[in-house]
C-alpha cells in the first residue's frame, strides 16, 4: 500500500472518531467519493473485459480487471454494511440499502463470467455484449444512488 493511501486511510479513521458537525460532513463526502467511485469502476471493469476478450490477456491487464473487480464488490459491501474504520457508514435509508442490494445482486450474477475469463476461458460474443450493457446498467444505477445520497447529506441526521 503507498503512503498516500495510507495516510488517507488514518486521517479518515481519526476524522472518524469525533463527533461534531465537521466530521459529519466529512464522513458525507467520503461516501459519496466512494459511491462516485463506484460508478467509474464498472467502465473501468468492462475496458478492461474487453482488452482481454479482444487478445490483450497480458498479465497486466488481468491484474487491472482482478484489481478493479476486488475494488467495486469491496466497496459495494463497504457502502451496504458499513466500514467504520475508514469511515464509511452503512447505507443510511432503506431506500439506499435496497437499490445497493440490487446493484450487488446483479454484480454477483456477472462476476462468474469475469473470473472465467481472467481464468482463460473464452467468453461468447453474446456474452461480451451483455457483459457491457449489465456494466452500463450498473453505471447508470450507482449514479442514481449517488443522487440519493446528495439528498441525503443536504438533510441533518
Amino acid at each position: 500500500m503507498e503512503a498516500y493511501e495510507l495516510t488517507e486511510r488514518l486521517v479518515t479513521t481519526i476524522e472518524g472518531q469525533y463527533a461534531n458537525p465537521a466530521v459529519l460532513v466529512q464522513a458525507d463526502v467520503i461516501v459519496l467519493e466512494l459511491v462516485g467511485r463506484q460508478a467509474t469502476m464498472t467502465q473501468k471493469i468492462a475496458k478492461n473485459a474487453c482488452k482481454i476478450f479482444s487478445g490483450n490477456a497480458s498479465p497486466e491487464i488481468k491484474e487491472l480487471l482482478q484489481n478493479s473487480m476486488n475494488i467495486y464488490e469491496v466497496s459495494l459491501t463497504a457502502l451496504i454494511e458499513g466500514m467504520p474504520g475508514v469511515g464509511v457508514y452503512a447505507a443510511p435509508t432503506p431506500e439506499i440499502a435496497e437499490a445497493l442490494k440490487k446493484v450487488r445482486a446483479d454484480w454477483q450474477k456477472m462476476r462468474p463470467h469475469l473470473d472465467d475469463l481472467l481464468n482463460g476461458k473464452e467468453m461468447a460474443r453474446d456474452l461480451q455484449i451483455e457483459l457491457f450493457r449489465h456494466m452500463a446498467d450498473e453505471m447508470h444505477d450507482l449514479e442514481k444512488i449517488a443522487h440519493k445520497y446528495v439528498e441525503y447529506s443536504k438533510h441533518e441526521h
